[in-house]
């Protein structure tokens, strides 16, 4: 019996390895925290190359009690470090213990800035790679579009290659029962509940009160509201968060139009149950700013918006036709 108990326990435990946990800045000063684990045993001076899994999933976790971390290391994982690779989890922008606010759950910022950290660290080779499932599955793919020489591969084991059809609206319907849990739980995770999540996301070496997990988890408060974002994104060219495309509402993305140059700006309209009949007359207004949610634009004297209509740039209203049956 006792024999049996020693082997579970030998194959239950996890590899030794060096697992540390750092801050990556990147160029725009962002710190996204980052776990680090090296084959056990490995002697100094020696180079080995990495595989990197970005998640918006916690690197890993650590217990409420008494802050003992928890690696959560797969078995795939495990057998990386046997075959020789280093393992960089990084927990992305406005998720986990990293700082900063997420306008989107995918997007191409700080991912050379990683790429780029890895390569140029003691321990590596200079050769990166990239894996995961599901959402880190669509990370390490998307790493691909950063053309970095340090990457030479990635292993997505499955991917959202078309969010709008997965997992967002499968058939053209809404997944609600998907999409909105999902975005309770990430919500959770990124304002660290251990009520909800049963732990706490894993703090970086260094950080004993907790003070820089606080302060990044307050930077979270920004996020995306899931649910909300993407139910109200219903065609596949539908900015997720409302805004028009190449025209967020992220104060980063914030710039005024130049004066005298033509600028295509498509609008949004609502929804609504107003059925026209032919001959009915629309009236369109257009204003610098939306009454009551943003300040106006120039904030004083009198904007003067001019609407173009001749060929080539013609300002129009697309409204759908309702044909009788």
């Amino acid at each position: 019996m006792s024999s049996c108990l020693i082997a579970f326990v030998l194959l239950a435990a996890p590899l030794a390895a060096q697992g540390t946990a750092h801050y990556i800045m990147t160029e725009d000063g962002m710190r996204l925290a980052a776990d680090v684990h090296l084959p056990r045993d490995l002697e100094t001076g020696v180079q080995v190359p990495a595989l990197l899994e970005l998640t918006r999933y916690w690197r890993s976790s650590e217990r409420p009690s008494d802050g003992v971390a928890n690696p959560g290391l797969r078995a795939v994982e495990r057998r990386f470090l046997e075959e020789g690779y280093a393992l960089v989890k990084v927990d992305v922008r406005g998720t986990g213990a990293s700082f900063g606010t997420r306008d989107a759950e995918y997007g191409p910022r700080d991912v050379r800035d990683v790429i780029a950290w890895v390569a140029r660290q003691d321990w590596s080779d200079g050769n990166v790679g990239a894996y995961g499932t599901s959402y880190t599955g669509t990370t390490a793919e998307l790493l691909t579009a950063t053309g970095h020489p340090a990457l030479k591969a990635v292993i997505p084991g499955w991917s959202d290659f078309d969010v709008y059809e997965s997992p967002a609206r499968p058939y053209g319907l809404f997944c609600a029962g998907m999409i909105e849990e999902w975005g309770r739980m990430v919500a959770a995770m990124d304002r660290c509940d251990a009520s909800v999540m049963g732990s706490n996301v894993r703090r970086v070496d260094g950080d004993d009160d907790g003070a820089l997990r606080e302060a990044a988890v307050a930077e979270h408060a920004g996020n995306l509201d899931v649910g909300p974002s993407v139910r109200a994104a219903v065609f596949r060219d539908s900015p997720v968060g409302g805004g028009p495309p190449g025209r967020s509402y992220a104060k980063d993305d914030a710039a005024p139009l130049e004066p005298g140059v033509e600028t295509e700006v498509r609008i949004a309209l609502w929804p609504t149950s107003v059925q026209l009949a032919a001959g009915h007359r629309l009236r369109l207004a257009i204003a610098g700013a939306d009454g009551g949610t943003f300040a106006r634009v120039p904030a004083e004297g009198t904007p003067v918006l001019e609407i173009h209509h001749r060929r080539g740039a013609a300002s129009f209203l697309e409204l759908p036709v309702v044909r009788e049956r």
